[in-house]
């Protein structure tokens, strides 16, 4: 297709040196493709030269994690920009001969190209949506630097800028109704917006020095953009309007290259503040700044993955040990409560510790609650009921008395108690004294405290009788106080 042709300006050197695996100036970035809807902030996507030559690099925003995404020998890949579903990469790459946009998975695998125009295009900004692309071109025939659009799939490429001057590194707004993007159309590098077809542009600068890299915030209201109107490479932030121009860096080193994080709340940019270019991380009012990479390489470009908000709320189990039984009691103690966190999304924040119970109870409640990194709760409770006193039991008919008394209605009765969990069970241990054969039987009825055995279809004859109780928790009584008695025929029936 035909482009626009201009002819070439100072700046033109300067933004095609970043395609060059000789560049070794800090070079200027697209700015972040914000989302129009706050996410949460992901991977930070950079260029850096560490490998003797230009490679896309990722890392984690606390400097962890970091791994080179691009690897392709004998190539200048640069200038990432993360589309705004955070699942792939633009970037820009000479492996071809000419710099041309490609695009990758977050790990580098699937790299296409998009752009085959023996020109260079470089600096890809995604629309919102994620449909189209915006980019820079330079090198046509009469060295024009312009800004472009195309779809996601590199077709249908359209210029946008059409002016004489430079006109680069676009920057998507989050609502996809304007382009930020640098110019020099008025006589030195601004920071100007137009609508995606290229019509109505605007001037927001206006300032002396050059103002450029514009880096629209996620909710669409502000823009962040490097400035040497102080004399020095610095950080400013602006309305979207551009009123309230205001600088966040004052370090006499170069700051550039600003890109904010999905949720809003962090700005990156690439300094060389302690004498290498590295990438860094402050809060949007120029505080709290924070180093990410510490490479003697130089790294630059940064631009924050957008990954969906987590609205999930975390899992949280609650976990008794030693387990109790299956009536929900525990004999032993002490007893200790247990919260196990886990969140697929954003991870685990806080879990509540665990818990250790040291006494009886007839039903203690412990709450854990589950914080993940996103900031949702998910709260559960155990309840723990403890035991560990043994029952009591007696036998009361007959009694233990004198003689040889004969069980009346065919059955042994007495009382059994337990303070805490409750009577499970009572068992009876009958002993023929004549032949000192013994048989147990277990309660036939049993009701609040009191129980009773049936002596049904014993052999007549002398027996001891002992009787032992167990609780609802398991534990178990000493046995009762031996009775003695004497059986006559006792058949089963009607009582």
């Amino acid at each position: 297709m035909h482009r626009h042709q201009a002819s070439r300006t100072p700046w033109a050197g300067r933004i095609l040196a970043s395609v060059s695996v000789l560049a070794g100036a800090v070079v200027a970035n697209a700015g972040s493709p914000a989302a129009a809807d706050p996410g949460a902030n992901g991977l930070i996507a950079f260029t850096s030269f560490r490998d003797q030559r230009m490679e896309v690099y990722a890392i984690q925003p606390d400097g962890t994690g970091e791994r080179n995404l691009t690897r392709f020998p004998d190539a200048a890949d640069s200038h990432p920009a993360w589309s705004p579903d955070g699942t792939r990469i633009a970037f820009s790459s000479n492996r071809t001969g000419s710099g041309d946009i490609y695009v990758m998975e977050p790990d580098g695998s699937g790299q296409t190209r998009l752009t085959t125009s023996p020109s260079n295009d470089f600096y890809p900004a995604w629309s919102p949506e994620g449909a189209r692309i915006a980019f820079t071109n330079s090198g046509s025939p009469n060295n024009s630097i312009e800004v472009f659009v195309m779809d996601a799939d590199g077709s249908d490429e359209v210029a946008i800028s059409n002016h004489p001057t430079f006109d680069a590194g676009p920057a998507w707004s989050p609502n996809g109704e304007l382009i930020a993007f640098g110019s020099e159309r008025e006589n030195g590098l601004d920071v100007w917006v137009m609508a995606p077809d290229g019509s109505n542009p605007v001037n927001l600068n206006k300032a002396p020095g050059s103002d450029e890299t514009p880096a629209w915030s996620p909710d669409g209201s502000r823009i962040a953009f490097g400035s040497r109107r102080d004399g020095n490479d610095e950080i400013y932030l602006m309305n979207a309007d551009g009123s309230g121009q205001t600088r966040l860096t004052t370090n006499p080193a170069f700051d550039g290259q600003p890109t904010w994080s999905p949720d809003g709340t962090k700005i990156a940019f690439a300094s060389t503040r302690l004498g290498n270019t590295d990438i860094y991380v402050m809060n949007p009012d120029g505080s709290g700044v924070t180093r990410v990479t510490t490479n003697a390489a130089a790294d630059i470009d940064p631009d924050w993955q957008w990954i969906d908000p987590d609205q999930t709320p975390p899992s949280i189990v609650g976990t008794v040990t030693p387990p109790p039984n299956g009536a929900g009691w525990n004999n032993q103690l002490p007893v200790t409560v247990t919260f196990t966190c886990s969140d697929e999304d954003s991870g685990i924040a806080s879990c509540t510790s665990p818990v250790t119970i040291p006494d009886q109870t007839p039903g203690q409640d412990e709450s854990g609650t589950a914080v993940d990194n996103a900031g949702n709760t998910a709260s559960t409770s155990v309840t723990v009921r403890a035991d560990v006193t043994p029952p009591t039991v007696t036998i009361n008919d007959p009694p233990a008395l004198a003689g040889l008394p004969v069980p009346p209605a065919c059955q042994i009765t007495g009382t059994a108690t337990d303070a805490l969990s409750g009577i499970g069970d009572v068992t009876v241990t009958f002993t023929n004294l004549l032949t000192m054969a013994t048989e147990s039987r277990s309660a036939t009825s049993l009701t609040g405290s009191t129980w009773a055995v049936t002596t049904e279809d014993l052999l007549p004859g002398l027996y001891s009788a002992t009787a032992r109780s167990g609780d609802v928790a398991g534990n178990q009584s000493a046995p009762s106080r031996e009775v003695r008695f004497l059986t006559l025929v006792c058949l089963p029936g009607p009582r």
